[in-house]
Parts: structure tokens; sequence; C-alpha cells
């Protein structure tokens, strides 16, 4: 709530994975540092979307596929964060 107030959107819902097709063949890649991520699908249409976001857990060699509109997510590890400490 706090960030609605503010104007922030926290669950970055302006900025959809486009990568992939969102089929069990070729999976949208949802990057992440981590071994897993929450990623929320709001359907196949432009812009606003076709149903309300079905938020789900994707992890290393199991993706997610919504309940609602069957798109599939698999998650693009990109290796650990550096962590730089001085």
């Amino acid at each position: 709530m706090l960030g609605k107030r503010e104007g922030v959107d926290v669950f970055d819902m302006e900025n959809p994975i486009r990568e992939g097709k969102g089929t069990m063949a070729d999976p949208y890649q949802v990057p992440s540092y981590f071994d897993h991520r929450y990623v929320g699908c709001r359907g196949e249409e432009e812009g606003e979307g076709d149903h309300k976001p079905y938020w789900m857990r994707v992890e290393i060699d199991k993706p997610g596929r919504c309940w609602e509109c069957g798109s599939v997510f698999a998650l693009k590890y990109l290796g650990s964060p550096e962590h730089d400490h001085h």
C-alpha cells in the first residue's frame, strides 16, 4: 500500500516478460539471481491483460503454469549476484 500511495509499481506490472512464447516448448523466461522467483500472470493480451493476476513460484527446473490461461514460465538463472564488500 505504501508503494501505491507513493506512485511506485512495486510488483513491476508495467514491464511484462517478453522472452519466450509462454508454451511448454518455449516458456516465458523469468530472470533471477536466486533459485526461485515469484511471477504474476495477467494473461496473454497486450495492455491490461485478460484475467486478474495469478501469482506463482517459479524454480530452477520447475516451471510454473497459469491456471487461468495456461501460460508457462521458466526460471532463467543469472547466477549469484556479486557481493562487493569493502
